[in-house]
């Protein structure tokens, strides 16, 4: 009896180890061959792999396959997508990008996501302008109105103009402030010499003795107006670099900006190459079911079309009433078909 009790703990040891077992290599190619296939449910499974799994942990990974989900309408991939981009997660920090995704989500009835946009308003209040909420809204209709299309392209534009309007004003206000402080400067070096040297050439005209004093004063002033113009030069290039980094930061806004427009024509390129692919092929599966007689939303299992085909094949077969070029179409209206069983 005292073995079997000894007996239990170590079994559940063994399971437990077993349960929690790292992944391999044979799994995650697995996990990945499927996800290439454009499953959006793979895809989300692959990156929670990637997020989760301590032997092959890599965020950018994750990231990249929640993003590929969500463009899918997987809802737990947009919003962990959103999670990650507020927390600069595996990708940079996107503020307008997650509320654009929780956005989405909420529309179609999800609290938590309503719950993190409410949170991400509240606290980063910095973080939007009226165009970036027109830049939201539009980009939402813009896959089911035209015109929505075209005022989120306006807004993008505007978006860099404006960017680069505030670029310009920082060049020229940087301008303006170095020829200010070099004139200055230059202004007050020189009252200050005259000053000083005008003094020590009346005194020494009336006191010959002092002389020496008043050589040994002028050397002082001098040091003095050194410091002072170094200590102003110093000053003047410290400024220049934050100028030069402000200008650095709204260099990178516009630069993302662009991204962000070739990333939406790449998008929109993508959809229209997928909506013709898929037209296509629908209209080949009209041909193909026109020649067995069958309609689109009506194909029976594989053994009765292959039954079809066999009775078909007597009457196109160049040996019965047919030829040759109508064996050819009924063999790739048969292969068209049963693409299509399996897909389905």
């Amino acid at each position: 009896m005292l073995h079997k009790l000894t007996l239990i703990p170590l079994l559940f040891c063994l399971l437990s180890a077993q349960s929690f077992a790292e992944i391999t290599q044979q799994e995650l190619t697995q996990l990945q061959e499927k996800a290439n296939q454009g499953n959006s449910e793979d895809e989300f499974r692959l990156a929670q792999t990637y997020l989760n799994e301590p032997s092959i942990k890599n965020e950018e990974e994750a990231f990249y396959w929640f993003s590929q989900a969500a463009e899918q309408g997987h809802q737990q991939a947009q919003l962990q997508t959103a999670d990650m981009l507020v927390k600069g997660q595996g990708t940079q920090k996107d503020i307008n990008a997650a509320a654009l995704w929780y956005t989405q989500l909420a529309i179609e009835g999800n609290h938590q996501a309503a719950f993190n946009l409410g949170e991400l308003y509240e606290q980063e209040t910095e973080s939007f302008d009226a165009l970036d909420q027109a830049e939201l809204w539009y980009r939402l209709a813009s896959s089911q109105l035209p015109q929505a299309q075209q005022a989120y392209e306006r807004v993008l534009q505007a978006q860099f103009n404006q960017r680069r309007s505030q670029q310009v004003s920082s060049f020229k206000a940087l301008d303006e402030q170095y020829s200010e402080q070099a004139t200055t400067q230059l202004t007050n070096s020189s009252s200050m010499t005259t000053s000083q040297t005008t003094q020590p050439a009346f005194q020494a005209s009336q006191q010959s003795k002092t002389s020496h004093n008043l050589i040994i004063g002028l050397a002082i002033v001098i040091t003095l107006l050194l410091g002072i113009t170094g200590f102003l030069v110093a000053k003047l290039r410290k400024n220049n670099q934050t100028k030069t980094e402000d200008i650095n930061r709204e260099q990178i806004k516009l630069k993302d900006i662009q991204l962000k427009q070739q990333k939406h024509q790449i998008a929109t390129l993508y959809k229209e190459l997928k909506k013709r692919q898929s037209s296509k092929s629908n209209h080949n599966l009209q041909l193909a079911c026109a020649v067995f007689g069958y309609k689109i939303s009506a194909i029976p299992e594989q053994k009765k079309i292959k039954i079809r085909y066999k009775q078909l094949s007597k009457i196109y077969h160049p040996d019965g009433q047919g030829s040759d070029e109508e064996m050819k179409r009924l063999n790739a209206a048969l292969k068209t078909i049963l693409q299509n069983v399996t897909k389905t």
